[in-house]
């Protein structure tokens, strides 16, 4: 009886060592970690978890880092920079470096920074499934967004509000008017119908309705002109709006439909005028900026 009350003792004492010991790693790792980050985020005045190599080669040489950082971690993190084919370093490449190992409590700490674990006693690192939307916005942030820090910024801090919806609803109305006419008039066509006497076609003859400058684009001329049109309006204006917001992208658009029918009245002045191919050439140009500044 006595012996099986020492041996429990033993395991009560032996248990409480053990979760005393994985206390103080803990403790040691969460200090050890928010040291890494305050050095780090000294250089990281944006808060994007990431500096340009040009700006860390600088930060390396600045007294603040020497006096943080022993000289073979300084030479690590420089030989990091020269064989990088990134442009920055993260916070986790610069834990790598100063932790000089990847023991399964070093990558918790790493990940649990990052929040992509749930608590430091999990046996398996567990990673939050993503969800359509924050892939679609990552896809977004790396097609669209030009810099390589904003992608992250983009990536980490969109919130859909307020929701992009000027061209969803430009695209509904269009398709509206299109079923419209085309159950009136009782054709579908490549080509047609096309509603001629409509309030809304451009024509040379009632150039003093002004509305029609603007409202053409709502009536289309087939069914392929209106697909091409919703089609770059969805895949190609939808993420720009979501980047660059919807008074800009707005903006564009209308400019466009206005320029294709002023300019339509100038030098073409007998033609009739449907369909939104003018707010649709301005997406496209600019996306074709949007790419040239994204190459950069």
């Amino acid at each position: 009886m006595i012996e099986s009350q020492i041996m429990a003792s033993r395991n009560v004492i032996d248990e409480a060592a053990i979760d005393f010991e994985n206390d103080m790693q803990d403790v040691l790792h969460d200090l050890l970690n928010d040291k890494w980050r305050q050095l780090f985020d000294k250089f990281d005045p944006e808060g994007f978890g990431e500096i340009p190599w040009p700006d860390f080669l600088c930060a390396l040489s600045s007294p603040e880092f020497q006096s943080e950082v022993d000289p073979k971690k300084r030479e690590l993190l420089a030989e990091k920079a020269e064989q990088s084919k990134t442009n920055a370093i993260t916070f986790q490449d610069f834990v790598n470096v100063m932790s000089g190992k990847r023991t399964r409590s070093f990558k918790i700490a790493v990940h649990h920074r990052d929040r992509e674990v749930w608590s430091e006693t999990d046996f398996h690192l567990i990673v939050p499934e993503t969800s359509f939307i924050r892939k679609m916005v990552k896809f977004i942030a790396e097609e669209f967004v030009p810099a390589g820090r904003d992608r992250k910024y983009y990536t980490d801090n969109y919130t859909c509000c307020p929701p992009p919806l000027f061209l969803v609803i430009m695209t509904l109305i269009e398709l509206g008017f299109f079923t419209f006419y085309t159950v009136n008039l009782g054709e579908l066509t490549a080509t047609g119908p096309v509603p001629i006497d409509s309030l809304f076609v451009y024509r040379p003859d009632k150039r003093t309705e002004i509305w029609r400058y603007l409202f053409y684009m709502v009536l289309h001329a087939g069914w392929i002109h209106l697909i091409f049109n919703l089609l770059v309006q969805i895949m190609i204006g939808l993420p720009l709006e979501m980047v660059h917001g919807t008074m800009r992208i707005g903006t564009v658009y209308m400019a466009g439909v206005l320029a294709g029918s002023l300019g339509t009245s100038v030098f073409d002045s007998d033609v009739y005028l449907v369909g939104a191919s003018g707010g649709v050439y301005a997406l496209l140009a600019a996306h074709l900026s949007n790419i040239l500044l994204v190459s950069i």
